[in-house]
Parts: C-alpha cells; structure tokens; sequence
C-alpha cells in the first residue's frame, strides 16, 4: 500500500498575526478572528493555539486543486470546547451538490458529509478535554 505525504499542515501555533501557516506546503491560511491577538492562546494541546467561537471566527485557505480529492483522504483536528456547542470543523463549499464537511452537532453526532452522503457517529463531547477527531474515506 502506497502512502502519499499530507496536502496540508497547520499547527496553529503562531504567536501573533493572522497568517496560520502551513508546515509542510503553501497553503497558508489566515485566521478570521474577532479579535486577533486576543485569541492566541498558549494552551494549546501541545504549544500555542487559535481560540475560535465556532460560529463567525474561522480560519479560511484559498481554494486550491488539492481540496479536490480523488481517492482516499484523512481529515484531522484536536479540538477543545469551552461551551458545547455545533462545532464546523473543517469543509469546502462549491455549491449544493459540491460540497464537504466536518462537524459535531454540540449535542450527539460527529459528521461527515461528502458529495451529498452523510456519515456520521453517535458520541457527546465534554468541554475541556482535548479531542482528536479524524475522518477517513
């Protein structure tokens, strides 16, 4: 079995700014943040980290062909609530019938959602406990 190297890494552990950087390509990213110094927070799972709303603050990258897969793929993230809430975790939208997703509903389900099909498993989340979530097709 063949394995290919990540598209992307981001570590989030940037201490000021909005650029989120990728590690290991160019797909920089630039957090959307209320208040931008405010919400770099240096507990994070393992050195600094983003603090998110879940809401209107996001991080966004430019669209590019490789969010564009063809084949197998895995999508990761560490996660820690402070509220239980829905939680986007990571995602692409072209239109209706072109779109994908990564998200906790706040309450029971984690979800995929690819092309139209739902994929989803039943859990409830804590707050203050760090997660690490992973999809895999």
């Amino acid at each position: 079995m063949a394995f290919s190297l990540p598209t992307a890494y981001w570590d989030c552990d940037e201490t000021s700014g909005t650029t989120v950087a990728d590690a290991i390509g160019s797909h920089d990213g630039t957090a959307n943040e209320d208040s931008v110094d405010s919400t770099i927070s240096s507990n994070g799972k393992f050195a600094y980290c983003r603090t998110l709303d879940g809401s209107s603050e996001n991080i966004s990258v430019a669209d590019s062909d490789d969010w564009y897969y063809d084949g197998d793929f895995s999508i990761s993230a560490w996660i820690n609530m402070d509220v239980n809430q829905a939680v986007f975790i990571a995602g692409q939208y072209v239109d209706a019938s072109n779109r994908s997703f990564f998200n906790y509903n706040g309450a029971t389900r984690l979800y995929y959602v690819w092309q139209g099909t739902y994929v989803y498993v039943p859990v409830s989340l804590s707050t203050g406990i760090w997660y690490h979530l992973v999809v895999t097709r």
